[in-house]
């Protein structure tokens, strides 16, 4: 590993990925490799918190776990077509991103655009702001999760 890191860098706060079945898929990783225990949440998402991913309302499962020292996240879509859901349509479930949790989200979203990056779904919860970003070579999709008060907004 590098010695010395950036000031400037991002944390590597956790990698995603799009599932159809939350509960199999947990259950499945706990029994392979005793990942585990899963904090779940269900989230009924309004249409102008999701304005870009869908512009309809919808709801989403999420169960996070830790892989120390980052989080893995599995994102099930329950009602509507959000973005979540068009990604397993398309491409099937899987890791769709990873994610960096910054302290300016803008000056980061910034630089994401500047360097060719197209923002494909964001907003802002509970304050925070957040966003998925496709980016130009090598299509990882990258999402900034703002740090509210210092601090990585969900914890596990």
């Amino acid at each position: 590993p590098p010695e010395d890191t950036s000031p400037d860098q991002p944390d590597l706060y956790h990698i995603s990925c799009f599932i159809s079945d939350i509960e199999q898929t947990c259950q499945l990783l706990s029994t392979l490799w005793g990942l585990g225990p899963w904090r779940k949440v269900q989230q009924k998402l309004e249409k102008d918190w999701t304005e870009l991913v869908s512009g309809e309302p919808c709801e989403i499962k999420l169960a996070f776990t830790k892989l120390n020292p980052i989080v893995l996240e599995l994102i099930q879509p329950v009602t509507g077509q959000p973005y979540w859901y068009k990604f397993i349509q398309e491409k099937g479930e899987g890791l769709n991103h990873i994610a960096f949790s910054v302290n300016d989200w803008q000056e980061m979203a910034a630089r994401l655009k500047s360097a060719g990056g197209k923002m494909v779904a964001g907003g802002v919860q509970d304050g925070m702001h957040w966003g998925y970003f496709r980016t130009e070579p090598g299509g990882i999709v990258v999402e900034l999760e703002e740090k509210v008060g210092g601090k990585q907004q969900f914890q596990v």
